[in-house]
């Protein structure tokens, strides 16, 4: 087993738990909608989450997602606070969702979506209009 020093490692269990996190959101909802046995994916996320946290040493964070988790595990319909959580992990992790995404616009601003020729630029998405077949009224 490694030896993690908790700066080397404490945005990496933040950004971790923030996902599984996350995806226990979805998991839930797709419980909900007739998924059934994402309900068991949807805690095994939570439980992951709580480790990263205690792996960042932020305990407190980690007893509060324990705390729902149990909840859940009780009564399958709680509606756990997935955005609340997430926005106090980022937080307390230092992480601002916007600063992060206007970066990432600026590194791709002026740049021309071509199919075929924009592979490996980073934060570039075609859209359905340029997803278009050759001869479909360019």
């Amino acid at each position: 087993m490694t030896n993690f020093e908790p700066e080397e490692t404490f945005g990496g269990c933040v950004l971790c738990s923030i996902k599984h996190v996350a995806k226990a959101k979805a998991l839930m909802l797709e419980a909900k909608n007739g998924y059934p046995m994402h309900y068991w994916d949807a805690t095994a996320n939570l439980s992951l989450a709580e480790e990263h946290l205690i792996m960042a040493k932020l305990l407190d964070e980690a007893a509060e997602i324990r705390d729902h988790r149990k909840r859940l595990e009780l009564d399958p319909w709680y509606e756990l606070p997935f955005d609340a959580i997430v926005n106090r992990l980022a937080k307390d992790g230092g992480f601002d969702v916007r600063s992060i995404l206007t970066r990432r616009q600026n590194d791709t601003a002026g740049v021309r979506i071509e199919p075929g020729k924009n592979e490996g630029v980073p934060g570039v998405v075609a859209s359905a209009d340029d997803q278009r077949a050759p001869g479909d009224g360019a």
